[in-house]
């Protein structure tokens, strides 16, 4: 497609070239210099014809091409965007309206006396180049318009949104479409995962967070606090105790399942579900976990899964882990309000120590434990799976909590994976 842009473009610049100079002006030759030309007397003519049909439209010209550049692009980027056209589509990249520039070239009435072999070869050459290059074009358009007045746009295109990810046909690849908003109508882009067996299903979740800290193009949340070593990562931001949040939209699309992953490493002391065992009165909107709480609505919020992180797996009191077979039975509580919904977890294996950052054993990753915890087998990490009471478009909220200074205890988190179906 390109080459063929870059021949009628040289080839109608060659036709132009006879009436604009190097610097764009109309070129004047002045009587008294001795000019040897190297086109023939009837190029001549109908050079100063093309100039006289041409020139008093130039600036009107201009304008086209670049209006019809600018909506050329815009059309290319909507179809890419509502997934009519594929991504690694050949695109137009000429900025010429190749409709006007025929019509000219087929207006200029060229009489026999000021024809010659020269001029007729780059005409038929631009008429040639012009009809191969209008065929290609309109290829995929006339391919889109047969779809659409077939009735074969295929589900969760633009103009034909599947009701969810998981309503996509049996073999559809993981990748974007367009999902609708039972409630309002509307649809939205939407990532699906067509692969992921969470829940014990065979795909068809819609992906609401994911973040990747180990990809240099991927940020912290607006407000989280980055780390840049030993892990690129995220904290809290405050610095005395407290969550700090970030909210993930489903963009009103309704769902009854939970499923993803966090992977976060732990910082200093951070000790599981002490701060509830302190004081029970807590509620799922306060500090009940040094973790992360997701949790959708507001007003009370509603448990979705938490993420604890002890302190080590040798101690045998409420610093550490539920499931951590030093304390039997449990010394500590868990709060009621989250029931067996949860992971725990612990970079130190063995005594811990203040201000190391345990950058070598990830949390929540159903790897690493010792002899004295049965925590990577307990709800089955890395993935999580939550089925709701009953359907929901709330949006999902993670939280990034701790009852003291992130000096003192913080979990850093590195990746970040949720689905809804």
């Amino acid at each position: 497609m390109e080459s063929v842009s870059y021949f009628f473009i040289s080839s109608f610049c060659l036709i132009l070239c006879a009436c604009f100079g190097a610097n764009g002006q109309e070129k004047v030759v002045p009587p008294e210099e001795n000019v040897q030309c190297v086109i023939s007397d009837e190029l001549e003519s109908l050079r100063y014809r093309v100039y006289s049909e041409l020139s008093e439209s130039k600036k009107e010209m201009d304008s086209l091409r670049n209006d019809l550049q600018y909506w050329k692009n815009e059309t290319l980027t909507i179809l890419r965007k509502y997934l009519i056209i594929k991504e690694n589509s050949e695109s137009d990249q000429s900025t010429c309206d190749l409709t006007t520039v025929n019509e000219k070239l087929a207006s200029l009435q060229l009489q026999p006396s000021t024809r010659n072999t020269t001029t007729e070869e780059i005409i038929d050459q631009v008429r040639a180049v012009m009809e191969s290059y209008k065929k290609a074009q309109s290829h995929e358009l006339r391919e889109i318009i047969s779809e659409m007045s077939s009735g074969r746009l295929p589900l969760g295109t633009f103009l034909n949104p599947a009701p969810s990810c998981k309503h996509l046909p049996e073999g559809s690849s993981s990748g974007n479409y367009w999902i609708q908003n039972a409630g309002t109508g509307y649809a939205s882009l939407e990532y699906c995962d067509m692969s992921r067996r969470c829940c014990n299903s065979t795909g068809g979740w819609m992906r609401v967070a994911h973040l990747d800290m180990t990809d240099p193009t991927h940020h912290c949340p607006a407000g989280f606090r980055k780390i840049g070593s030993p892990r690129r990562t995220c904290g809290r931001s405050n610095s005395g105790s407290g969550c700090h949040s970030t909210t993930y939209s489903v963009d009103g699309i309704s769902y009854s399942r939970v499923c993803g992953k966090i992977k976060a490493y732990q910082y200093s002391t951070p000790d599981a579900f002490h701060s509830y065992y302190i004081n029970r009165a807590r509620t799922i909107d306060d500090v009940y976990v040094d973790g992360v709480s997701l949790t959708h609505g507001q007003n009370p919020r509603k448990h979705i899964w938490t993420f604890a992180n002890a302190v080590d797996e040798v101690h045998s009191n409420e610093w550490v882990c539920p499931c951590t077979k030093t304390n039997t039975p449990y010394t500590g509580v868990v709060p009621p309000f989250i029931g067996n919904d949860y992971f725990c977890d612990t970079g130190s294996r063995y005594n811990y120590a203040h201000h190391q950052f345990y950058s070598e054993d990830p949390l929540w990753d159903g790897a690493g434990c010792g002899g004295t915890s049965i925590c990577c087998e307990f709800n089955n990490p890395p993935w999580f799976c939550k089925q709701l009471s009953q359907p929901t478009t709330d949006d999902i909220e993670l939280r990034l909590c701790a009852d003291e200074k992130w000096t003192i205890d913080d979990c850093t988190i590195e990746q970040v994976e949720i689905f809804v179906q």
